[in-house]
């Protein structure tokens, strides 16, 4: 498998990396994963990692594209390619742009090529406006579609790259592994809520939660404008944010100031990915605020599993999971989040039955049983070509 993120850390493509090497080690298939060299070590039965050099001066790889990549990109094909040349496998599992690299290695050395895709790569570049991004775009266009035409299966993560994908190319080879697998909450949940809700002295208030990068297409500044008219009905409301750098918070926390509201936010900065559930289950809404994309936002997976009722945008990155039923969809305004909040803030038993709803969902089409068997049918496609 070759990974070209810092693995492990608590976001987007590394969680759900996580998730795969998880799953496939549940289906006792032994995998040597191949990545950065930035990230913590994580012990999974019959994985073993192997990293690329350390780089002194690289510490940090942001979220989206980078102008560093390619070069840590060059390293990883060296470090792959030595690996090929060493020992015999049966697959290159290549997530996101490995699998450019991918090809031409999966043809020197005989073996399938399976292509993870967690994004267009040509559709990333456009919405960060990448370089001089018209060129790359139609560069990096015409290598996606090359890609998905010379691998042997596809993974996509949500409908609309389903879409994407036969759109490029209308085989039967891909399929849908949507990114549903979640940590689950401890069976010490209640102990640990209130320990956590005394600990961040939240015990009298209503709490607004968010959890993930603190990126500019998650829309938590939208979030934060949004607060002047939730805490003008609730003025008990804290919004707990979980996730995101140093840097993304002072921001953030310099825009809550200009409105007025610093005191009722309150970010916690990156946690343990096994963290994350219990503070789901302090929050009385949770909230996925996100302005541009459409992929689904992994949040939404964990959201619904925790029970608590959501607030969305109204995009088609959160329709393609959520519908009236299961979430409060709003406009992606400032005014759209904050009444959709206030909304649910009013009204106990719509939050006890949308985080209902949230539940079954996981449970008739989101479990980790359903998880397990689509990886499988992809290594049995793959094993019978």
């Amino acid at each position: 498998m070759i990974a070209p993120e810092p693995f492990f850390q608590a976001r987007g493509t590394p969680i759900s990396v996580l998730h795969r090497l998880r799953a496939l080690s549940r289906l006792k298939l032994e995998v040597d994963l191949v990545t950065y060299h930035l990230g913590e070590d994580v012990h999974i039965e019959g994985v073993r990692v192997f990293r690329i050099p350390r780089i002194p001066l690289v510490r940090r790889i942001k979220v989206g594209p980078s102008y560093i990549k390619p070069f840590l990109d060059v390293l990883l094909w060296f470090k792959a390619f030595a690996m090929l040349s060493s020992d015999r496998y049966d697959i290159i599992h290549a997530h996101e742009e490995a699998a450019y690299f991918s090809v031409p290695l999966a043809a020197m050395f005989g073996v399938k090529l399976l292509y993870d895709m967690h994004s267009s790569l040509p559709q990333q570049l456009a919405n960060y406006q990448f370089a001089n991004y018209g060129a790359v775009v139609k560069l990096f266009s015409y290598l996606e579609k090359r890609v998905v035409c010379r691998a042997d299966s596809v993974i996509t993560i949500c409908p609309d790259l389903e879409r994407h994908v036969g759109r490029l190319n209308g085989g039967n080879k891909q399929f849908l592994i949507e990114n549903y697998a979640v940590e689950e909450l401890p069976d010490s949940r209640e102990h640990m809520a209130a320990e956590l809700r005394r600990n961040l002295r939240l015990e009298e208030k209503l709490v607004v939660a968010y959890t993930g990068t603190l990126e500019r297409n998650q829309g938590l500044d939208l979030l934060i404008r949004g607060a002047t008219e939730v805490l003008a009905e609730f003025p008990e409301t804290v919004f707990l944010l979980v996730g995101g750098r140093p840097d993304q918070m002072e921001t953030l926390q310099s825009l809550a100031a200009q409105q007025g509201v610093e005191r009722h936010f309150l970010f916690l900065g990156s946690r343990p990915l096994g963290e994350i559930p219990v503070f789901l289950y302090i929050a009385d809404v949770l909230v996925s605020p996100r302005s541009e994309g459409t992929n689904t936002p992994l949040k939404i997976y964990s959201y619904l599993a925790s029970g608590r009722p959501i607030v969305a945008t109204d995009l088609q990155t959160h329709r393609q999971v959520l519908d009236d039923h299961t979430a409060a969809l709003v406009p992606p305004t400032a005014t759209g989040l904050a009444q959709g909040i206030c909304a649910l803030l009013r009204d106990s038993s719509l939050r006890e039955r949308l985080g209902r709803r949230g539940q079954q969902l996981v449970e008739e089409r989101y479990s980790y049983r359903s998880y397990l068997a689509k990886t499988r049918e992809v290594f049995d496609y793959l094993k019978a070509l």
